[in-house]
């Protein structure tokens, strides 16, 4: 569903001032490292000091676990901002772009005229947004973030491959995907790519899919096209590279 964000949300899904460092670092090795370094040092307080009046034995409990805790809270801390430090280079490195291309992109999000959609109304279910040069596809570790004009396909599907059976979902295919090395579908052998967000259900990707086709018409919205005669199931060709050149080839004749 299409989601009306408040001056509350935008802070919320802004933490830090940036909604794309907020996604980069709200999980990950880092956080992971601080939790854990927070559980030893639980586990050694809770165990150490019932012991501390009756001997050394406490003590060492304490610090058994007490210290190496503190050494996972204080890297995990230090991995942590310096993930925030570089979430422009993150993303430049993974897109292609220059980092003030990524700021750019940063600055749309929040802005009047970009739509944004999830499966419910929350801020915390919000996974995607469409801005006046961008797509921005939040997942779990980070986001997808790709020019409306690099962007050649957008289409939900049932064929997403998943580690025991395949998923649904929506499927994101770009300049970038197209030139790289594609996936082979271990459930229909054939070769795939894009990038998939699994969260986004039928509606709220047959959402996105109509407001792709008004700010970025050249996007394909559908799994299985027919150009020119010739039929094209976009999550299953035969010759990946080959076969969207052709394709491409078709839609600028049409």
């Amino acid at each position: 569903m299409r989601i009306i964000l408040t001056e509350k949300m935008k802070k919320k899904v802004a933490k830090g001032g940036s909604v794309l460092k907020a996604c980069r670092t709200r999980v990950g090795g880092a956080k992971g490292l601080m939790a854990g370094g927070i559980t030893l040092v639980v586990s050694g307080v809770l165990t150490g000091l019932p012991f501390l009046m009756s001997g050394p034995g406490g003590l060492v409990l304490l610090c058994f676990f007490g210290i190496p805790g503190l050494l996972c809270i204080i890297s995990g801390a230090v991995l942590q901002v310096r993930k925030a430090a570089q979430y422009t280079k993150f993303y430049s490195e993974q897109t292609s772009y220059s980092e003030s291309d990524i700021l750019m992109a940063d600055r749309e999000l929040l802005m009047p005229q970009t739509a944004v959609f999830g499966n419910s109304a929350s801020r915390k279910d919000i996974r995607c947004y469409i801005t006046e040069h961008f797509l921005v596809s939040v997942t779990r570790l980070e986001c997808y973030v790709r020019r409306l004009e690099d962007l050649r396909a957008a289409f939900y599907s049932e064929e997403i491959p998943g580690a025991e059976a395949l998923e649904s979902g929506m499927v994101f295919v770009s300049r970038q995907e197209i030139e790289g090395e594609p996936r082979i579908n271990p459930y229909t052998y054939r070769k795939c790519g894009g990038d998939m967000n699994g969260f986004l259900n039928r509606e709220s990707c047959a959402e996105i899919a109509e407001e792709l086709n008004k700010r970025a018409p050249h996007v394909i919205t559908s799994q299985k096209v027919v150009r020119g005669g010739v039929p094209y199931d976009l999550m299953g060709l035969s010759h990946w590279s080959e076969d969207w050149r052709e394709l491409e080839r078709r839609e600028e004749e049409a």
